[in-house]
């Protein structure tokens, strides 16, 4: 039991330091190379602005605004139907989710990272569900 034990923390351990290395990297990554990051940026909050309803109402703003200052510590602000949804399956770019407040969740950094903009698709008689 102790051996495992002590291979379990000795690999917390060495993830730990490489998820600090890979941070590191980043940050050095990004100062090394703005006009990179700066484009990767734009592109972004281009897909939001043409991914945002013109209809959307200044209480719909207040509540999107809401959510991101509101976001906990250790999780990001994520779009439940991504902006650009790909089907898990078949990597088909297949929905265009909307910038609005009831498609936006809180999800833990790690699982929003793994989630990325991946959908999974259900087939019923009546109706496609899409969910994540």
């Amino acid at each position: 039991y102790r051996l495992k034990k002590l291979e379990e923390d000795r690999n917390k351990i060495e993830s730990e330091e490489r998820r600090l290395q890979k941070n590191e990297y980043g940050k050095t990554y990004r100062k090394e190379n703005p006009h990179i990051y700066a484009f990767h940026e734009s592109k972004k909050r281009a897909l939001i602005k043409q991914c945002t309803p013109k209809w959307l109402t200044e209480e719909h703003w207040t509540q999107i605004l809401e959510i991101y200052k509101n976001c906990p510590e250790g999780y990001e602000v994520d779009h439940i139907v991504p902006l650009r949804a790909i089907d898990s399956s078949t990597r088909q770019r297949i929905a265009t989710g909307l910038h609005v407040p009831w498609n936006l969740q809180y999800l833990p950094t790690s699982t929003n990272r793994r989630k990325k903009n991946r959908v999974q698709i259900t087939m019923h008689d009546d109706h496609i569900n899409i969910g994540v």
